[in-house]
């Protein structure tokens, strides 16, 4: 606890990328410094369908962090997402009592749209088609999602390659 006006700095939250588990390389980590877009497919005017241009700079910034990280060709096989670290700005006018609450990981992200969380990751997995994996569609598992509060924006990810035949179907 802190005595009453004593002056403390604000927390740093430079929380550093996990390792893999595996000196495998079917397992490749992602931390990408960019404040979170929730992304929707397209929109419309008479003109026709188009993607605003924060959404194509979002996407284009992403791709480019991407491949300065990513070591070689995309994975044709199909693709489970470890779990996501997403990060949020906190607000300007935070107070510090919740900004020490948010650096101990207390507080969590709070949304109240339901479709907010797939449209959060729709655009980084649209960017990351052609780098890390052949295409989206390969993405067959995904493993949680954890939103919180941190200083500066950011997204925390990892891909896994699943080995041939641990997908099974239903009959």
């Amino acid at each position: 606890m802190v005595p009453e006006g004593e002056i403390i700095e604000e927390p740093v939250l430079d929380t550093p990328m996990q390792e893999p588990v595996t000196d495998d390389t079917s397992v490749r980590m992602f931390r990408f410094d960019i404040e979170p877009l929730c992304v929707q497919s397209v929109k419309f005017s008479r003109f026709g369908a188009y993607q605003p241009k924060r959404v194509t700079q979002y996407k284009a910034a992403i791709r480019r962090m991407a491949q300065e990280q990513c070591k070689g060709a995309p994975w044709t096989g199909l693709i489970e997402v470890l779990p996501v670290t997403i990060a949020f700005k906190w607000p300007s006018n935070t107070r510090k009592k919740y900004k020490e609450a948010y650096a101990r990981g207390e507080v969590i992200y709070h949304d109240r749209k339901r479709d907010v969380e797939d449209n959060l990751l729709k655009g980084v997995y649209d960017a990351l088609s052609g780098v890390v994996y052949e295409d989206d569609c390969k993405i067959v598992k995904s493993n949680g999602r954890r939103k919180i509060y941190a200083p500066k924006g950011y997204i925390e990810i990892g891909f896994r390659l699943m080995p041939e035949g641990t997908l099974t179907l239903p009959k």
